[in-house]
């Protein structure tokens, strides 16, 4: 109890910070921030959080992320000045989607392993969403390889022929699987070909087939 007391304090104290720096006498330059102009830093922030994760250095994992968090923490002030959300509104907001996605632990569902969780957690995030494409919500700001690979997933689950061509025997270790991203970024340098441009097009191009492939599909699944 006296534990939870002392945490809810600090997270008071973090927020009362940030009304000091967007106060009448707080900081110019944090006064000056908008919600476009963080978009910068949090994608900034992130990154150093991974660097430090990569590290595997304890008191750098926890410095980075105590940044990521004030970045939220500001952010939520900035839209509060507009009446769009509080810090409090996020943290229910997340409270409800949690218990929502997770209705195979606070509700009646029932999930055998780690995958069924997934299915769950996707069939529930759809209807929330109201997505018509399984692709939508794959954020376009991804970095290229990330994106590319999530798009693949997505595929494979709905439409793996589009990929059967493609299909390898898998890689048993993340060595391995390194080994092999240098040697082909490697082949592509020697060829004067662009990996990000080329797997821009061809990702475009699997898009295009998948969209196709649900404009003609999804109807006969409603039928």
């Amino acid at each position: 109890m006296e534990k939870k007391k002392k945490n809810e304090m600090q997270a008071r104290s973090l927020l009362e910070i940030a009304d000091r720096l967007l106060g009448p006498e707080g900081c110019p330059w944090d006064k000056k921030q908008t919600l476009f102009s963080l978009q910068a830093y949090l994608v900034e922030e992130v990154h150093e959080l991974i660097e430090a994760i990569d590290e595997q250095e304890a008191s750098h994992i926890k410095e980075e992320a105590a940044d990521l968090l004030w970045t939220i923490v500001f952010l939520s002030k900035l839209a509060e000045e507009k009446n769009f959300f509080s810090f409090q509104d996020l943290i229910e907001a997340a409270a409800e989607k949690l218990i929502r996605r997770h209705p195979h632990i606070f509700g009646d569902k029932k999930a055998k392993d780690a995958e069924e969780v997934k299915e769950i957690w996707q069939a529930a995030k759809q209807m929330e969403k109201k997505r018509v494409s399984a692709l939508s919500g794959i954020p376009p700001t991804l970095p290229l390889l990330a994106r590319a690979q999530k798009i693949i997933q997505k595929v494979k689950k709905n439409a793996p022929f589009l990929l059967e061509e493609n299909e390898k025997k898998s890689f048993t270790s993340e060595e391995e699987l390194g080994k092999a991203l240098i040697d082909l970024i490697a082949k592509a340098e020697v060829s004067h070909l662009t990996v990000e441009d080329t797997l821009r097009r061809h990702l475009q191009a699997l898009e295009g087939r998948f969209a196709d492939w649900e404009k003609k599909s999804i109807p006969k699944r409603d039928s």
